[in-house]
């Protein structure tokens, strides 16, 4: 049998079992995981709607949320009507490394789709000391809730994230780990279901929080969709960190919500061609502040670096200027989480963005500086 006959018994074999999900958030995946209908998906898929639309083929139908665990990031719906037909599982603790592994769904809501990978380790633990699956089959957007399946079409797990930029790079939560919680969801009687109203719980310290909440009230923690729809934990320095970051951003004219980019980290667009990010280290002690000014010239480079050295000699206040991998001129400052203050916080970043657009025209039109790529990936941050 060739690849692509492979490829499409597989999708007929899975196909009535996946499922479309729409959200007040947006759209992603789900499959039927038991006989009476039961629907499983991502947290972040659903976020705090009580309910959503799901569709299957040409079936279309409203689902209500009945179970959610944050710390998996895994949530069961109970359709209205009948939807599809239950696929089959199987406990992943029984694969070895390099076995092929298909990540199916529907990605931006078209229609199904597989991408075919392997599983690079069975039990790696990523965020919060959950066990994921690690996959290299690509995880499109809005495949996020769909099935992982092996071979012989049994679900191994639920496609839930990537790593940063790295489209290669995917996790998805295994059956086993959520597989008691929804053969006890599975026997509780329907009309008791639609009654139900999930449980939501800090990923920090595992108390309940109301879903209006943006922090955990006993830790501080911010609560998963609580600030621009992201997972995001820190400590509780680092909590009161991004409340503080997002009021002084309000207050130089800033969105919160538009300039978020991805975890933690914030884009703001300072001059042209040149980008200001600023990014809570994954501890939550520090917040970093860095402008991308321009590329190092090829030639005379030398006079770049001498008025660089001399740069940081000006009243450039908390400031900095560098070079970074790879050959980056940058303009940076950081705070400690647990002394930001407001106000000195707005001064501060006030008189980065200033310097930025200075200094960016000044290495411009004196030494031909190149502006650098509009947009740095997660990576090159994490790389410079």
């Amino acid at each position: 049998m060739t690849e692509s006959e492979e490829i499409e018994r597989l999708r007929s074999k899975v196909n009535q079992g996946v499922v479309s999900v729409q959200s007040s958030g947006g759209s992603g995946s789900g499959w039927v995981a038991t006989p009476n209908g039961l629907l499983v998906t991502n947290v972040h898929v659903v976020a705090y709607d009580e309910s959503v639309i799901v569709r299957q083929g040409d079936v279309e139908t409203s689902a209500r949320v009945v179970y959610a665990d944050t710390k998996l990031d895994i949530a069961f719906l109970l359709p209205n009507r009948a939807i599809g037909s239950a696929l089959p599982m199987a406990d992943s603790r029984t694969l070895i490394p390099g076995v092929t592994v298909y990540a199916v769904g529907h990605p931006l809501g078209l229609p199904l789709s597989m991408t075919r990978g392997i599983l690079s380790a069975p039990e790696r633990p990523t965020r919060h000391g959950v066990l994921h699956l690690q996959i290299d089959a690509i995880l499109n957007p809005g495949k996020s809730g769909g099935p992982l399946i092996v071979g012989d079409g049994m679900v191994v797990g639920v496609n839930t994230y990537t790593w940063g930029d790295g489209p290669n790079l995917g996790f998805a939560v295994p059956v086993h780990s959520f597989h008691e919680a929804l053969r006890e969801t599975a026997r509780t009687p329907s009309d008791q279901l639609r009654a139900r109203t999930p449980l939501y719980r800090c990923l920090e310290c595992d108390e309940p929080f109301a879903t209006h909440h943006s922090h955990c009230h006993r830790c501080g923690v911010s609560t998963p969709f609580g600030a621009g729809g992201s997972f995001r934990s820190y400590s509780a320095e680092g909590a009161q960190a991004e409340r503080t970051l997002v009021t002084v951003l309000a207050q130089l004219g800033f969105d919160p919500s538009r300039v978020a980019y991805g975890e933690s980290m914030w884009r703001l667009p300072s001059a042209e061609g040149v980008e200001t990010w600023v990014e809570i280290d994954p501890s939550g002690r520090y917040v970093v502040f860095r402008s991308w000014l321009a590329k190092v010239p090829k030639d005379n480079f030398e006079s770049v670096y001498r008025f660089l050295l001399a740069a940081n000699d000006v009243e450039l206040g908390t400031c900095a200027v560098g070079i970074s991998y790879p050959g980056i001129i940058t303009l940076r400052f950081v705070e400690p989480s647990a002394f930001l203050n407001t106000n000195h916080l707005e001064q501060n970043l006030a008189q980065l963005l200033a310097a930025t657009r200075v200094l960016s025209e000044l290495l411009r039109s004196r030494w031909g500086c190149e502006p650098p790529p509009p947009r740095w990936s997660v990576a090159a941050l994490e790389g410079s």
